[in-house]
């Protein structure tokens, strides 16, 4: 008998939310959006990593995201359609969407075979994972502010619905496609190709010899998981696996800028993509 994959992906949800998390209704404009913490999500992307192929995370293995497509549509009947062009809605220009009550997917076809492919196409699954029972209109997700970056605590303020919504998103794009497992063991095995002794981690100041070797190795590693280095170091910053010099969140020579003035998330995104 078919495993009925909805309802198992349902009760795992409510089990995690039940035990895992204190939750609660992060505003009043979206019924049914939780406050999921940033584990749980990774909680949940293994799961579904561990009954599409567990050996993505056994292997160390890039994420397959063209298979893990036709998963979805094997599994969930969910449909990615990658080979159009979203026309430009409200003056703005969407490299995705998620349609989740017709359960499909669009990606716009100029992301084929680019760095920003995989994390935009995982970015949109995650709504279907996370938000299938968020009701909320469209007049009142496009009317709230995107989310600002306070560079005093190097985090994304979030303060409404829409921060929510893309900022879970968000993690569940970079946990799916870049496991912490599967990080920390091809940063590991670079490290030792390279004969550096301390393994498991990066530091990063202003001695030359550190950026060359940081920039060799985040170049590598995004090159392996077919992402760009600004989604990588940002996963690794946020998994700590990087430790910027005097603590910071970023440094002025590192593949991030740091930040002088608070900037959107569509704002952090068009730079990103």
């Amino acid at each position: 008998m078919e495993p009925d994959w909805d309802n198992n992906i349902k009760d795992f949800l409510i089990r995690q939310l039940s035990f895992s998390v204190d939750w609660e209704q992060p505003g009043v404009n979206a019924v049914g959006l939780q406050k999921l913490s940033h584990q749980l999500i990774e909680n949940i992307t293994i799961s579904i990593i561990q009954d599409f192929n567990p050996s993505i995370l056994s292997d160390f293995k890039y994420f397959p995201i063209d298979n893990f497509i036709i998963y979805l549509k094997e599994n969930f009947n969910l449909e990615t359609i990658t080979d159009q062009i979203i026309p430009i809605d409200k003056g703005k220009k969407l490299n995705g969407y998620c349609d989740i009550e017709n359960k499909k997917i669009f990606i716009d076809v100029s992301l084929r075979d680019t760095e920003q492919f995989a994390f935009v196409c995982a970015h949109e699954i995650a709504h279907f994972f996370l938000h299938t029972n968020v009701q909320m209109s469209q007049m009142i997700y496009d009317n709230l502010n995107d989310s600002a970056y306070d560079s005093a605590t190097g985090k994304y303020l979030l303060t409404n619905e829409k921060h929510w919504l893309e900022w879970q998103a968000n993690q569940f794009a970079a946990a799916l496609i870049m496991p912490y497992r599967c990080v920390l063991g091809k940063l590991e095995a670079w490290q030792m190709r390279e004969g550096i002794s301390k393994l498991g981690s990066v530091f990063l100041d202003n001695q030359p010899c550190n950026i060359r070797d940081f920039q060799v190795m985040i170049t590598s590693l995004a090159d392996e998981f077919k992402v760009s280095t600004t989604i990588l170091e940002n996963r690794m910053r946020d998994l700590r696996l990087i430790t910027y010099e005097g603590g910071k969140r970023g440094c002025h020579f590192s593949l991030i800028r740091k930040v002088k003035e608070p900037q959107s998330i569509s704002q952090i995104m068009k730079r990103m993509f």
